[in-house]
């Protein structure tokens, strides 16, 4: 700033100058090496959403035997979970939310938590991390959700993070026009091609 206003020249030399440096990409777990594996306990999170799934058994005629066949296999999995898994981050970040969205004395805040949890999160992981059923994918697709921009690049360091090694991440951010939130670009143009492919 200069007398109250923005220095442009200054500015405009800094931006000139900069060069962009190259990022050495590294999996969380060679950057911070966890050194146990230890299991988490992440079965206690089934506490917070097996009425739910009850309930939404009950909304939509589920057969009992498919109630219990997701609370096995759900349970299974977050007992098996242990501190270097690559998706024990996330889950961590679950077990806060749950543990202080689900007691809410808001009803909404509390389901919406819990819901998101039984119906988005935990079946996505199964499915991406949980060794009985992660070698049945060599892709992951990522699509944009009717957010911002930057939600939509953390759900893709989301997908980043759990899925496999090896497997390939494609992206689609092509707008089909309906949105509410994120428009960026006419129907059809393909944002992340455009800021991350050219």
């Amino acid at each position: 700033m200069s007398n109250g206003r923005f220095a442009w020249a200054a500015a405009t030399k800094a931006a000139k100058e900069w060069s962009p440096q190259a990022i050495d990409w590294q999996p969380a777990q060679k950057v911070i090496p966890v050194q146990t594996s230890k299991p988490l306990g992440l079965e206690k999170l089934m506490d917070f959403v097996s009425g739910m799934l009850e309930a939404q058994a009950d909304e939509y005629g589920w057969e009992p035997w498919r109630v219990e066949e997701d609370e096995e296999k759900f349970f299974t999995y977050l007992y098996d979970v242990t501190a270097d898994r690559r998706e024990a981050p996330f889950l961590l970040g679950c077990k806060h939310a749950l543990e202080t969205g689900a007691p809410s004395s808001q009803p909404l805040l509390s389901e919406t938590v819990c819901k998101a949890f039984l119906n988005v999160s935990l079946p996505r992981l199964v499915d991406l991390c949980d060794p009985r059923y992660e070698d049945g994918y060599q892709y992951v697709v990522v699509m944009y959700h009717d957010n911002g921009l930057f939600a939509n690049v953390l759900q893709l360091l989301d997908a980043l993070l759990v899925a496999k090694p090896g497997a390939t991440i494609l992206v689609d951010w092509q707008r089909r026009g309906n949105d509410g939130h994120f428009q960026y670009g006419p129907v059809g143009f393909d944002l992340f091609g455009h800021l991350f492919q050219q």
